[in-house]
């Protein structure tokens, strides 16, 4: 038994701390059921279990992370989602010092039909949101990068902020002062997802802000490929009437 105990121990070493160990990965790598329940039913057992089909290295549930939950669901679990919008744009591309209009739980877009496992949200319900959303219907611009120190997939800038405004969760004063620091954003990597955006009031708010804000990269875009429909769109009550991208607004030099 110490020489399972031991070969266990050496397989969970190789994990990194702060993680969900899910029992169809444990199985995977020739852990039994029996060998499971065994080392997971007592107080000093090698695994504690924090819910169906889930464990933790026995002793370590204080140093459970929701970012090692989610690298558990993404690598054990395969399941396809991404860290995206304002989280993103903090915890992945260094805005964080820049933005404060964040609350503290992450913004995960799941990107298949499938829920998250109930063990999940019975951990770390506080801790994330979730949106079961295609408005861009494209996989460009996703990107495997270092989150709170797990290696997650997040969106990347040019993502991030089409993502933000359409969670519609900000002003557009906050919006704008988010556009206002993204002075370098890719022309190439922004069409194609101008292309596939299913949003008008996204594509609408994002060309007339970088417009507004004389940003470089905007000159380099082919509004004529993308489809920004028709009729007019209320983003303000107080605006006026932008002709040019059909959207009531405030005027971005009284914000």
């Amino acid at each position: 038994m110490k020489e399972i105990r031991d070969k266990l121990n050496q397989l969970l070493f190789r994990l990194p701390r702060g993680i969900v160990i899910t029992s169809s990965w444990l199985h995977e790598n020739g852990v039994s059921y029996r060998m499971l329940h065994h080392h997971s039913s007592s107080e000093n057992s090698v695994l504690e279990n924090i819910g169906a089909g889930a464990y933790v290295i026995g002793g370590q549930r204080e140093n459970l992370q929701t970012a090692g939950g989610l690298f558990s669901l993404q690598t054990q679990l395969k399941i396809k989602f991404h860290i995206g919008a304002l989280n993103a744009l903090e915890n992945g591309h260094g805005f964080r010092h820049f933005l404060t209009f964040n609350d503290s739980s992450l913004e995960i877009f799941l990107d298949e039909n499938r829920k998250f496992p109930k063990w999940f949200d019975d951990n770390f319900k506080d801790k994330y949101r979730l949106f079961q959303t295609r408005f861009l219907n494209t996989d460009i611009g996703l990107q495997n990068a270092n989150f709170q120190g797990f290696d997650l997939r997040i969106s990347c800038v040019e993502r991030a902020v089409l993502e933000t405004i359409f969670l519609n969760s900000l002003s557009l004063r906050e919006i704008a002062q988010i556009m206002e620091m993204l002075t370098n954003l890719r022309p190439k990597i922004l069409q194609t997802l101008l292309e596939n955006c299913s949003s008008i009031r996204v594509k609408r708010v994002f060309l007339y802000l970088a417009e507004k804000q004389k940003h470089s990269w905007f000159d380099f875009l082919d509004l004529s490929r993308i489809n920004l429909g028709k009729g007019k769109r209320v983003i303000s009550n107080s605006g006026k009437l932008n002709k040019k991208y059909g959207i009531v607004i405030e005027d971005l030099d009284e914000i």
